[in-house]
Protein backbone atom coordinates (compact mmCIF):
# COMPACT_ATOMS: atom_id res chain seq x y z
CA UNK A 1 0.00 0.00 0.00
CA UNK A 2 1.53 3.33 -1.24
CA UNK A 3 1.46 5.87 1.75
CA UNK A 4 2.19 9.82 1.35
CA UNK A 5 3.45 11.56 3.99
CA UNK A 6 2.58 15.39 4.60
CA UNK A 7 4.30 17.56 7.21
CA UNK A 8 2.97 20.42 8.91
CA UNK A 9 5.82 23.10 9.30
CA UNK A 10 4.02 26.06 11.06
CA UNK A 11 5.88 27.63 13.59
CA UNK A 12 3.88 28.34 17.10
CA UNK A 13 2.74 26.68 19.90
CA UNK A 14 2.36 23.62 18.32
CA UNK A 15 5.35 20.44 17.76
CA UNK A 16 6.40 19.81 14.12
CA UNK A 17 3.78 17.01 13.35
CA UNK A 18 3.89 14.31 10.86
CA UNK A 19 0.09 12.75 9.26
CA UNK A 20 -0.19 10.29 7.19
CA UNK A 21 -3.06 9.67 4.86
CA UNK A 22 -3.33 6.89 2.53
CA UNK A 23 -3.68 6.71 -1.27
CA UNK A 24 -7.32 7.18 -2.29
CA UNK A 25 -8.69 4.14 -3.40
CA UNK A 26 -12.62 5.34 -3.94
CA UNK A 27 -13.53 2.75 -6.91
CA UNK A 28 -17.11 1.94 -7.49
CA UNK A 29 -18.94 -0.25 -10.20
CA UNK A 30 -22.39 0.91 -10.95
CA UNK A 31 -24.48 -1.75 -12.64
CA UNK A 32 -27.15 -0.44 -14.58
CA UNK A 33 -29.76 -3.26 -15.29
CA UNK A 34 -33.01 -2.63 -17.12
CA UNK A 35 -36.19 -3.92 -15.50
CA UNK A 36 -38.69 -6.45 -17.76
CA UNK A 37 -41.98 -6.79 -17.57
CA UNK A 38 -42.10 -10.04 -16.22
CA UNK A 39 -39.55 -8.75 -13.51
CA UNK A 40 -36.38 -10.25 -15.45
CA UNK A 41 -33.58 -7.58 -15.18
CA UNK A 42 -30.86 -7.12 -18.02
CA UNK A 43 -27.62 -5.58 -17.45
CA UNK A 44 -26.87 -2.73 -19.70
CA UNK A 45 -24.17 -1.09 -18.57
CA UNK A 46 -21.44 -1.09 -16.24
CA UNK A 47 -19.98 2.42 -15.32
CA UNK A 48 -16.75 2.73 -13.24
CA UNK A 49 -16.04 5.43 -11.20
CA UNK A 50 -13.59 6.84 -8.41
CA UNK A 51 -16.02 8.55 -5.92
CA UNK A 52 -15.62 9.04 -2.67
CA UNK A 53 -19.73 10.67 -2.66
CA UNK A 54 -20.63 6.74 -1.19
CA UNK A 55 -18.06 7.20 1.74
CA UNK A 56 -19.57 9.72 2.82
CA UNK A 57 -22.75 10.97 5.30
CA UNK A 58 -24.56 13.76 4.98
CA UNK A 59 -26.40 15.50 8.56
CA UNK A 60 -30.23 15.13 8.95
CA UNK A 61 -30.30 12.21 7.37
CA UNK A 62 -29.37 8.57 7.72
CA UNK A 63 -27.00 6.32 5.77
CA UNK A 64 -29.13 4.75 3.86
CA UNK A 65 -31.16 7.96 2.59
CA UNK A 66 -27.98 9.34 1.97
CA UNK A 67 -27.22 6.37 -0.26
CA UNK A 68 -30.14 6.57 -2.01
CA UNK A 69 -30.08 10.37 -2.64
CA UNK A 70 -26.58 9.85 -4.07
CA UNK A 71 -27.16 6.87 -6.18
CA UNK A 72 -30.05 8.08 -7.53
CA UNK A 73 -28.51 11.47 -8.31
CA UNK A 74 -25.57 9.31 -9.49
CA UNK A 75 -27.63 7.15 -12.40
CA UNK A 76 -30.16 10.31 -13.20
CA UNK A 77 -26.50 11.72 -15.37
CA UNK A 78 -25.39 8.47 -16.30
CA UNK A 79 -28.71 7.09 -17.61
CA UNK A 80 -29.07 11.29 -19.28
CA UNK A 81 -25.80 10.98 -20.56
CA UNK A 82 -26.33 7.86 -22.56
CA UNK A 83 -29.87 8.35 -23.66
CA UNK A 84 -30.80 5.44 -21.87
CA UNK A 85 -34.66 3.54 -22.34
CA UNK A 86 -37.39 4.77 -20.62
CA UNK A 87 -38.41 2.17 -17.71
CA UNK A 88 -37.60 1.12 -14.52
CA UNK A 89 -34.29 0.67 -13.87
CA UNK A 90 -32.24 -1.36 -10.79
CA UNK A 91 -29.29 0.77 -10.29
CA UNK A 92 -26.00 -1.55 -7.86
CA UNK A 93 -23.36 0.24 -6.86
CA UNK A 94 -20.35 -1.98 -6.15
CA UNK A 95 -17.45 -0.79 -3.76
CA UNK A 96 -14.51 -1.99 -4.95
CA UNK A 97 -11.05 -1.87 -3.10
CA UNK A 98 -7.85 -2.86 -4.93
CA UNK A 99 -6.41 -4.72 -1.76
CA UNK A 100 -10.43 -6.42 -0.58
CA UNK A 101 -12.95 -7.71 -2.04
CA UNK A 102 -15.67 -6.49 -3.77
CA UNK A 103 -19.15 -5.70 -1.58
CA UNK A 104 -22.02 -4.15 -2.49
CA UNK A 105 -22.94 -0.54 -1.28
CA UNK A 106 -26.74 -0.13 -2.33
CA UNK A 107 -29.29 -0.59 -4.37
CA UNK A 108 -32.11 0.92 -6.02
CA UNK A 109 -34.76 1.14 -8.32
CA UNK A 110 -35.52 4.07 -10.34
CA UNK A 111 -38.14 4.87 -12.66
CA UNK A 112 -36.57 6.67 -15.68
CA UNK A 113 -37.93 8.95 -18.60
CA UNK A 114 -36.10 9.92 -21.35
CA UNK A 115 -35.38 13.51 -21.17
CA UNK A 116 -36.34 16.03 -24.66
CA UNK A 117 -33.41 17.72 -25.46
CA UNK A 118 -33.58 21.40 -25.60
CA UNK A 119 -34.46 21.56 -29.51
CA UNK A 120 -37.49 19.21 -29.38
CA UNK A 121 -38.96 21.99 -25.90
CA UNK A 122 -38.91 24.32 -27.78
CA UNK A 123 -40.36 23.17 -31.39
CA UNK A 124 -44.60 24.56 -31.07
Amino acid sequence: MCTLHFRDDQRGPYPLTLRHMSRWDYWHHIDYHRKLPRGERVLEYTEIVQDHGWCLRRTGMTREQWLTVYTRSCAEGFLGRVSAAPGVWVVIVWRTPRDARRHVVCSIELPWRTHRSDAERTKP
